[in-house]
């Protein structure tokens, strides 16, 4: 998908500066067409607008020899939605625009309306405080609360469209708006009307499993739940069966999607800043990237030598340093080649900050607190690495060990169980930490945030993840080996 902060774009070899006005074919009215929501170059585009004095949304139809394909699957799926009374989008125009060798649909805009891509998608690089606002004024539910209130009327509605014998291939959240408790189904060219009847039931929870593993269920009585709600549309009797298929088929689906997701976090892309040349390797994000961090990651070595900076660890293989940028505290990590066969060794592997960078993209979209990665530089020359920084954000806090040892007691009890609870979330997705010492586990609000990450693992063989999983949970109770209260805090992790 096309970057949508552009101010200019090219429809049918025509460039457009937004806004825009453009006039229609048989209309006395003009589009006006204010905002980018979605583009892809060279086939489509979308943009929110104004048209007959009202709010609407205009998609534009542009691929060669493909415009006609793609604007009949998409009148043609409306229709079903509007013909099994499945909330959605009216479309108010259709006709082909020679000026701009575009075929435009324009389609109500569902005012007052949000996507259901903000409240169950996670980005922890955006506040989630305007979200809070835009559900309600009197909507006081966290982002993790909503996602639980509005997931299972959603689940309904996907059971109600496979119960009309219609799959809708493109499922994920941003598809679907929600407005005074009323979710409306978007995107017709990915709906499809099935000739098998009734749809067999493997298919639909296949289909279903797409959109439930976008949303990290890890829950088992969530599960359970929203397998009833699925169950008692589409008159399945087994519940306990519908639930463990589908806890299968999300696992698959997340697994593939975030082979998916690791792959674009090293290349340009809407969030990411990827550049590359012979000497260096360097990936940033967007938001991040500002002219004085662009000049920072020519040369992090600067950050060492500053006196400004506070120095948090002086190791053989790592140098830890807190150094403002931005005036944003952010940690810098060096990784360091203790001698010439070490450098050599690790010249033809991923380096550690590589590591380190894809495992805290890998806790965040499974939503497992880990400080946010800012960007790597590695120094090459040509394949091989010589020298890696990792740059992340600052957590405030205390060492697990120092917190559950002097904490008031509710307050270990509350970490205690959130920590648990992350233990339970690698346990479901196979992923092994590497090296659970307790200073590796930093608590801030009685939120535990995992850190050092540069050994872990997402394992695809159970024999193996179960060795790292053994090796993990005696490494992390060592570390309490001579406090009885607190081993029998977790115990249950043993078990």
């Amino acid at each position: 998908m096309g970057r949508l902060d552009v101010k200019d774009i090219v429809i049918g070899k025509k460039k457009l500066i937004i806004p825009f006005e453009l006039a229609l074919i048989n209309d006395s009215h003009h589009l006006q067409c204010n905002k980018l929501l979605r583009f892809i170059p060279g086939r489509r585009a979308v943009f929110s607008g104004l048209w007959c004095e009202k709010k609407v949304v205009a998609k534009f139809f542009f691929k060669p020899f493909r415009y006609k394909k793609h604007v009949k699957k998409e009148i043609i799926g409306n229709g079903l939605l509007k013909q099994t009374k499945i909330p959605t989008s009216t479309i108010l125009y259709s006709r082909f625009c020679k000026e701009l060798k575009s075929h435009i649909l324009i389609f109500e805009f569902i005012d007052s309306s949000i996507d259901l891509g903000k409240i169950f998608e996670f980005d922890p690089y955006v506040d989630s405080n305007s979200l809070k606002i835009t559900l309600s004024q009197k909507d006081t539910l966290s982002p993790q609360a909503s996602c639980k209130k509005y997931l299972i009327p959603l689940v309904r509605l996907i059971a109600r469209i496979h119960h009309k014998v219609i799959l809708h291939s493109d499922l994920h959240p941003d598809n679907f708006l929600l407005k005074n408790d009323t979710i409306y189904a978007l995107d017709g060219a990915s709906i499809k009307q099935i000739s098998a009847r009734p749809l067999k039931k493997h298919l639909s929870l296949e289909n279903l499993s797409v959109m439930l593993s976008q949303i990290n269920i890890q829950s088992k009585n969530l599960l359970y739940d929203l397998a009833r709600a699925y169950a008692g549309i589409r008159k399945y009797n087994n519940i306990s069966q519908v639930a463990d298929t589908l806890e299968q088929l999300i696992k698959k689906s997340h697994g593939l999607r975030t082979v998916k997701y690791l792959k674009k976090i090293y290349r340009n892309s809407t969030k990411i800043i990827c550049q590359k040349s012979f000497s260096s390797f360097l990936l940033c994000h967007r938001k991040y990237y500002t002219p004085e961090m662009e000049s920072f990651l020519q040369n992090p070595d600067i950050a060492f030598d500053n006196p400004g900076a506070s120095l948090l660890k002086a190791g053989n293989t790592a140098t830890l340093v807190l150094y403002k940028i931005d005036g944003i505290e952010l940690v810098v990590k060096r990784y360091n080649m203790k001698n010439r066969f070490h450098a050599l060794r690790l010249a033809f592997k991923k380096s550690r900050a590589d590591i380190s960078w894809r495992s805290a993209h890998l806790l965040m979209k499974s939503r497992i607190n880990t400080p946010k990665p800012i960007a790597i530089k590695e120094v090459r020359f040509g394949p091989f690495r010589y020298k890696a920084f990792f740059i992340c954000e600052y957590i405030k806090g205390e060492s697990a060990r120092k917190f559950l040892c002097g904490a008031k007691a509710e307050d270990v009890k509350i970490t205690s169980e959130s920590i648990i609870e992350v233990f339970k979330k690698f346990k479901f997705l196979k992923i092994s930490h590497g090296d659970m010492k307790a200073t590796n586990i930093i608590i801030q609000d009685n939120t535990p945030y995992f850190i050092d990450l540069d050994s872990m693992s997402w394992h695809k063989s159970k024999f193996l993840f179960s060795h790292a999983w053994k090796k993990d949970i005696n490494r992390f109770m060592k570390n309490w080996k001579n406090n009885f209260q607190i081993v029998e805090l977790f115990k249950e992790l043993q078990d």
